[in-house]
C-alpha cells in the first residue's frame, strides 16, 4: 500500500495555492493598466495625483536648481480645471508654488521677450490646428496674427495666404480657417 502512494503521477494544488496565482495574475495587469495611464481619468477626478500644475511645479525647481534655461522656458501642455493650457516656468501659478530660493534663479528673458515667446507658441498652435489656445494664462485670441506675416515662412511656419475659402493647394499644405486677421474671408495654408 505504501507503493501505491508513491507512484502518483500528480499533486493535488491547494485552493490557497490557486487563489494566490489568479490574485497575483489580478495584480500584475493592474500594474500594467496603471502604468499605461488608464487609470488617469479616475485618479484625477479623485485628486489622488498631484496636478499637471504641480507636477509642473516640482520639475520647475528641478531646472532651476541645474540652471536648465532651455527647460525651464519650454512651454508644456498641462490640464487645468479640466482644460489644456501650455505653460512655461515663469508662468505666475507655477512661480507661486516654487520653493521661493528657486524664484527667481533662471530667467527666459525680458518682458518683451518673454511676451513675443508666448506669441510664437500661440502662433504654433493655431497652425497646429489648436482651438483657442491658453499660453501662461492668456487666451491666444488677445493676439492679431497675419497669414503672411506671422503665419508665413519667415516666421518659420510656412503659412501663405490665399484670398479664397475653398482649399489650398495639394502641396500637402494645412488648411487654417481661425485665428489670424484675413479669416474667415480667408485661408491661410500652411506647409508644413
Amino acid at each position: 500500500m505504501l507503493r501505491k502512494e508513491m507512484n502518483k503521477k500528480g499533486q493535488e494544488m491547494s485552493i490557497t495555492t490557486l487563489l494566490l496565482i489568479v490574485l497575483g495574475v489580478v495584480v500584475v495587469v493592474v500594474v500594467i493598466l496603471a502604468v499605461s495611464g488608464v487609470f488617469g481619468p479616475i485618479f484625477e477626478k479623485l485628486k489622488f495625483v498631484p496636478s499637471g500644475l504641480g507636477t509642473l511645479v516640482k520639475a520647475c525647481e528641478g531646472y532651476a536648481q541645474i540652471d536648465s534655461k532651455i527647460d525651464f522656458c519650454t512651454f508644456r501642455e498641462v490640464t487645468i480645471d479640466s482644460k489644456k493650457e501650455y505653460v512655461n516656468c515663469e508662468d505666475d501659478r507655477v512661480e507661486r508654488g516654487m520653493d521661493p530660493t528657486l524664484t527667481g534663479k533662471v530667467s527666459c528673458g525680458t518682458a518683451e521677450q518673454i511676451e513675443k515667446d508666448i506669441k510664437v507658441k500661440c502662433a504654433s498652435l493655431i497652425v497646429s490646428g489648436v482651438k483657442n489656445p491658453v499660453v501662461n494664462e492668456k487666451s491666444c485670441s488677445q493676439y492679431i496674427f497675419t497669414c503672411a506675416g506671422d503665419l508665413s515662412s519667415g516666421s518659420g511656419l510656412g503659412g501663405v495666404l490665399h484670398k479664397t475659402t475653398e482649399s489650398c493647394p495639394p502641396a500637402k499644405s494645412k488648411k487654417i480657417t481661425e485665428g489670424f486677421s484675413e479669416a474667415p474671408n480667408n485661408i491661410c495654408c500652411v506647409t508644413p
